[in-house]
Parts: structure tokens; sequence; C-alpha cells
């Protein structure tokens, strides 16, 4: 007995896949975004002590 792969099954598997895929993408995009935005605010902070400093 051959099991073949109807169309409804790819199309289920290419979604799943695909949102696993953007999922992941969306997550390194935010920890990317997160990081340079917390690299920024301790410039921000290191700078506004400089500034009350001099």
């Amino acid at each position: 007995m051959q099991w073949r792969k109807t169309p409804q099954v790819v199309t289920v598997v290419s979604v799943i896949t695909g949102f696993l895929i953007l999922r992941f993408i969306v997550r390194v995009i935010l920890k990317v975004a997160f990081t340079l935005l917390s690299i920024l605010f301790w410039l921000a902070i290191l700078c506004a002590i400089l500034l009350c400093v001099l």
C-alpha cells in the first residue's frame, strides 16, 4: 500500500513550515531590536550622567 501526499496534506505541511520559519525570523528580529534598544538606552544614560558631571 503506497501512501500518496494529497494536495491538502502538502498545503497543511507548507503552512505549518512557513509559520514556524516566520516565528523564528520574528523572534530573531525582536531579539536584535531589544539588544540594540538596550545598548542605546545605556548609552543615553551614560551621556546624561557625563553631561551632568561635566
